[in-house]
């Protein structure tokens, strides 16, 4: 059976459920389900009633709230536990050293309870995961659009962040990374999320400068010994098309009448589409992704590593920006499974990659990693995962978009086994929840002492070891 309905009937992988696609359209009354909506009959002559109609706007919001509702009550009982266990905690400092163990063990709790819950919702017929997947299917050859990646040097970092006047920011476009990337300079590699226009200026007020505000390497900080300048320190800001256009929200809304016309012909849509539309472009964005770590593997490629290494590179990466990174790095030492440690770490924020892609059997970017350990180069790793159980964007958005749990929103499950080929990396996972709450946008590392506080490897050390 070919076309939409075949499509519609389930999801690849997904067993069958006697209620597909949200029990949307002809099994459920106006009164019991609000993305349904009885008209009154008209009191004249002939009687005539309003055919039923679908709301999609309805839609989105019966599954936004049914999933808000499900994280709101796993994340609260969160909050009050700890909450309890911080008092009694309070006063006696040879505690405090157990809190975050407490933490650990009430959160991977609540990841379980949360799971749970989503797979009873779904189950049930509330999320429109089924819709969305066929819908996307029309959608996806209508949304193709070339992310054109880019990589620049930022030449003004302090006088574009803390300069009095404060400066427009100047940059330099990346060509040939294997020259225009100076050796001896701490470098910085920023990539950004979805919703960017590719443009430099535009990555950089609404990204880089949010990090910088609260890193404050270009400041001074008390009782930290370094800050960065020219002269010690290289800013790099990754681009590409993120963008979710008008017309683009019309294709991905047009796609989902389509499913929904192939179910009940004679029942007309109404209402905008909403997040329903971004969760239908979402495989289009991944794609762009994908691009875009193509391009930032090339980059990778020609940087030295091991025992080769210039000074130190840290990369920082936001929502779909570490698909990027991750593409970037697993294709990467795939490709050339010896050839470890470009990076001294990795600081994966609100990652928008499923949960397991770290896991060493079936991960999609296991071997990702490899880009942070030091290939017996004796300084260590580290990778950073941020998450939030209450991030809006991931917990809503991405699980309706893709059907598994975000490792912005969850953490990496299972944490990666680290063994003898990444004796030299740290991977760390940071709960950012009670700091971010449900914003996804908000760029916060849990305490400043874990971004990098290395001085940049001096140039002499750097020619006597090469």
């Amino acid at each position: 059976m070919d076309g939409p309905r075949a499509r519609c009937s389930r999801r690849p992988g997904r067993p069958r459920r006697a209620a597909p696609l949200l029990l949307l359209a002809l099994l459920l009354s106006g009164e019991a389900h609000p993305a349904l909506a009885w008209k009154p009959p008209k009191m004249s002559l002939p009687i005539k009633t309003d055919p039923l109609s679908v709301d999609l706007s309805a839609i989105a919001t019966t599954a936004q709230q049914a999933i808000k509702t499900v994280v709101g009550a796993v994340t609260g009982g969160v909050d009050s536990l700890m909450n309890d266990v911080g008092a009694v905690f309070q006063g006696a400092g040879e505690c405090l050293a157990s809190l975050d163990q407490v933490r650990l063990k009430v959160g991977a709790q609540s990841i379980k309870d949360l799971k749970n819950t989503m797979a009873a919702i779904e189950a049930a017929g509330m999320l429109p995961l089924d819709l969305i997947y066929a819908a996307t299917e029309i959608a996806a050859p209508q949304l193709l659009k070339d992310p054109k990646p880019q990589l620049w040097r930022l030449l003004n970092p302090y006088e574009s962040t803390w300069g009095v006047p404060q400066q427009a920011p100047q940059f330099q476009k990346i060509t040939d990374p294997a020259t225009q990337i100076p050796r001896g300079l701490l470098s910085h590699y920023f990539v950004h999320g979805a919703m960017y226009t590719g443009k430099p200026s535009y990555a950089f007020y609404n990204y880089y400068l949010a990090f910088e505000n609260y890193a404050k390497y270009f400041q001074s900080v008390p009782n930290r010994d370094w800050t960065c300048d020219n002269s010690t320190c290289a800013i790099y800001i990754l681009t590409y098309d993120s963008d979710i256009t008008d017309a683009d929200e019309g294709i991905a809304r047009q796609a989902i009448v389509t499913v929904l016309g192939s179910i009940a012909a004679s029942v007309p849509v109404t209402g905008p589409a909403g997040f329903l539309a971004a969760a239908v472009i979402w495989r289009e964005l991944k794609r762009r992704a994908r691009i875009a770590g193509a391009y930032l593997k090339n980059v990778v490629a020609t940087l030295p590593h091991g025992k080769e290494m210039w000074g130190y590179s840290f990369i920082y990466s936001h929502s779909l920006g570490n698909q990027v990174v991750a593409h970037a790095f697993h294709t990467q030492y795939t490709e050339s499974p010896g050839d470890s440690g470009r990076f001294k770490g990795w600081y994966a924020f609100a990652a928008a990659i499923p949960a397991f892609s770290f896991a060493p059997v079936g991960g999609i970017y296991s071997k990702a990693l490899l880009a942070v350990t030091s290939g017996g180069y004796p300084y260590n790793g580290v990778i950073w995962v941020y998450s939030s159980l209450k991030d809006e964007a991931l917990s809503v958005l991405y699980y309706l978009a893709n059907g598994h749990f975000a490792m912005g929103q969850v953490g990496a499950a299972p944490p990666p086994e680290l063994g003898d080929t990444m004796d030299y990396l740290a991977f760390k996972q940071r709960d950012t929840m009670a700091l971010t709450g449900a914003a996804h946008r908000r760029v916060r590392v849990g305490r400043r002492q874990d971004l990098p506080s290395l001085r940049p490897k001096p140039l002499m050390e750097l020619d006597q070891s090469s």
